[in-house]
């Protein structure tokens, strides 16, 4: 996902037996973005391209508000421009 400044976001996390911590991170970004889409009135994507791996990544404005820089606020994303 792109935030406003044009970077990225990145929501991997390693986990595993080793990474718990990761692991529950994993969970509640995911039921966050969860709720905010699912309780969306309006989804809009922007800037949609593939990168290196062709994976799409787009810039994901959910009511007016970009979701990757909510991410980064709630500090269960990192920067990423990669």
């Amino acid at each position: 996902m792109k935030s406003e400044s044009g970077c990225g976001a990145s929501t991997h996390w390693k986990y595993g037996k080793k990474y718990p911590f990761e692991k529950q991170k994993v969970k509640e970004t995911k039921t966050l973005i969860e709720g905010i889409l699912n309780h969306a009135n309006e989804i809009t994507l922007h800037d949609i391209e593939r990168e290196k791996y062709f994976r799409i990544v787009a810039s994901v404005i959910v009511d007016g508000q970009n979701l990757s820089d909510l991410l980064l606020a709630k500090k269960l994303a990192v920067p990423y421009d990669g």
